[in-house]
């Protein structure tokens, strides 16, 4: 669990991506993108894990007009790509290596 600014608990594995690009981006000096969202649980050797909810989330991403999501390889297919082709980028990673190289 961590807790943000104003006692928020993000509690849910979907958000370990996020907090870790935020805890990179400060230590590194980089920014990220606002417009830039990044969904995935981290394993114990940095590999990105798959997600539930995928289709909604990243729907609802779209409807908040973020123009970019990193999300796990695993959960990137056509579907996926079909659905949301030309409305939102999908930037598919295998792990934390990975998504350094594309930010």
């Amino acid at each position: 669990i961590v807790n943000s600014i104003g006692g928020l608990k993000l509690t849910s594995p979907s958000m370990d991506l996020a907090i870790a690009i935020s805890i990179y981006s400060s230590f590194e000096n980089k920014n990220i993108d606002k417009n830039s969202v990044f969904l995935g649980e981290i394993g114990l050797s940095g590999e990105i894990r798959g997600i539930g909810n995928i289709i909604e989330r990243i729907t609802e991403l779209n409807r908040l007009r973020y123009k970019t999501c990193y999300l796990p390889f695993i959960n990137f297919n056509d579907k996926i790509k079909n659905i949301f082709n030309d409305k939102i980028i999908l930037i598919p990673v295998k792990s934390l290596q990975d998504i350094i190289g594309k930010i």
